[in-house]
């Protein structure tokens, strides 16, 4: 394989990866009402062949029958390729829906919920994580779907504005039992001439050290709190130049007996 066909493989490979990971997986999905939402059939390179026209959407909702979906039913429904675009959703979106191609149907029931008024968030839409103290936190913005859509995007820390960028805000730290909180990147995009905002919330739970551990270096013991390995009582450590290291300084040299000072 040449150094050409090898840049062209590796450009579809990137495409096909980017292009599936915005598809609609789970069968069963929760939407937040007054946000732009979407399903997206995950198709196959051969499937990207079949006719447009022979790509069909349809929902029903209890005993009624299925309904075909067009941009001409609603004026809040729109069709790209292989998904299914609500602008926005709405409580009565909630229902199952069918995305047929060819032979094939694949089917999603989805669950439209109330947006939580009082907040900048919705408690059932959020996403827990749990970080060790001292560990690496990383809180990125990002919604590989409507990326060329997003005006701006903004990042807050239980409702109180953070950050904001044009492109992904983030944050990269260490962390810290402060950093513990609600954080929720919002997206603001504007479509037809309207503006809508998506949002996306991590609850980040901070823990204490690791529980159990080896200290390594004789006499020494682990601090569940902060995770360090201290010398045990009435002994200390020395560092590889010969000095006495601080009494609650972490290491893995071995602790000595203390020497108590000589009596006159």
């Amino acid at each position: 394989m040449n150094c050409r066909e090898l840049t062209l493989t590796l450009w579809v490979l990137i495409f096909v990866s980017t292009t599936e990971s915005s598809c609609t997986s789970r069968p069963h999905i929760t939407a937040v009402e007054g946000e732009p939402f979407y399903l997206k059939y995950c198709s196959s390179s051969h499937e990207h062949k079949i006719e447009a026209n022979t790509r069909r959407w349809q929902k029903s909702s209890g005993s009624q029958k299925r309904v075909e979906l067009n941009p001409s039913s609603s004026p809040r429904i729109g069709l790209q390729d292989h998904a299914l675009e609500f602008w926005p959703v709405e409580l009565n979106d909630t229902g199952s829906y069918f995305f047929q191609m060819g032979n094939h149907t694949q089917e999603w029931n989805l669950s439209v919920i109330r947006r939580n008024k009082h907040s900048c968030f919705t408690e059932k839409q959020v996403t827990s994580k749990a970080v060790r103290v001292k560990k690496f936190l990383q809180i990125t913005c990002e919604n590989s779907y409507y990326q060329k859509l997003v005006n701006s995007t903004s990042l807050y820390k239980n409702c109180k504005k953070l950050l904001e960028h044009k492109e992904n805000p983030m944050i990269k730290k260490n962390a810290e039992f402060e950093d513990q909180g609600y954080y929720s990147c919002v997206h603001f995009l504007h479509h037809n001439g309207k503006l809508f905002n998506i949002t996306k919330t991590f609850n980040i739970t901070i823990l204490g050290g690791a529980s159990t551990c080896t200290c390594q270096g004789l006499n020494r013991i682990f601090q569940k709190s902060d995770g360090s390995c201290i010398c045990q009582a009435e002994h200390v450590s020395f560092n590889n130049r010969g000095l006495e290291s601080e009494e609650e300084s972490s290491g893995h040299e071995d602790c000595q007996p203390q020497e108590s000072p000589c009596s006159l």
